[in-house]
């Protein structure tokens, strides 16, 4: 997995204020995606300007995104970028859904302010 793409990500979603990120690691287990990045937002706004950050990423050319799935007004949008799949949330969302809690087996980190350290 190229940890560039999973630094850029944290990146943007630093920037972009998202809150609580959790990194789900799946590179053993799973042939389509090499990790969940799962964040909460404060609002819609915030959402939007999530998907920005990331849209900004691509057309500088930095990232690809395969798909975006779901919009801000739902309070749950997924970020498709091939090893990378972003889950930004909004806090009510994320609670109702718990899906942190889903993967449980899997290795997560929590991210605090230093991304060098991913591995």
């Amino acid at each position: 997995m190229n940890n560039l793409i999973l630094e850029k990500t944290i990146k943007v979603l630093q920037d972009k204020l998202a809150k609580e990120i959790n990194i789900i690691d799946f590179q053993k287990e799973n042939p389509f995606t090499d990790y969940f990045v799962i964040c909460e937002t404060g609002s819609q706004r915030q959402i939007d300007a999530v998907l920005s950050g990331f849209n900004e990423l691509r057309k500088k050319e930095e990232i690809e995104i395969r798909d975006i799935d779901g919009k801000a007004s739902s309070g749950w949008v997924a970020i498709d970028l091939y090893d990378v799949v972003v889950h930004v949330f909004d806090k009510e969302t994320r609670n109702h859904y718990e899906i942190d809690k889903l993967f449980y087996k899997y290795p997560q980190k929590m991210v605090k302010e230093d991304v060098s350290d991913l591995s």
